[in-house]
């Protein structure tokens, strides 16, 4: 039977060996950390993203309607609809629109181009 002391010993000397050499290994490990983080970092402003745009489409659709609607009948007896928009209505709209757009166009561009300031864009418009 085999010495204990001389196994536990051996056990010690053989991880202080791998823990020498590990030096590759440790920065392959930190490496694919960062890597992760970053992924993590990107995916999640991806679907905040995607998030945002949804529910700015959302109230743009509830915004994107005339202040007010008449009807008038035309000699032929047909009826048209004539609608008005205010100009605070007209400026709210155009506002919801652009947003909307450049929101889109942040997360296109984080897809497609995949750089750090495609990202940056696209985190400076999802906070």
């Amino acid at each position: 039977m085999s010495n204990p002391i001389n196994n536990a010993a051996s056990v010690q000397i053989v991880v202080a060996d791998e823990i020498q050499n590990s030096g590759e290994k440790v920065k392959s490990i930190v490496v694919d950390t960062l890597v992760d983080s970053e992924i993590k970092r990107r995916t999640d402003a991806l679907l905040a993203g995607i998030s945002k745009l949804n529910a700015l489409k959302k109230d743009l659709a509830k915004i994107d309607k005339a202040d007010g609607e008449t009807f008038i009948q035309d000699q032929g007896g047909n009826m048209l609809s004539q609608q008005t928009w205010s100009k605070g209505r007209l400026e709210e709209i155009k506002k919801a629109k652009e947003g909307v757009e450049k929101l889109d166009k942040a997360i296109a561009d984080a897809l497609e181009l995949n750089t750090p300031k495609a990202f940056g864009d696209l985190y400076g418009l999802t906070k």
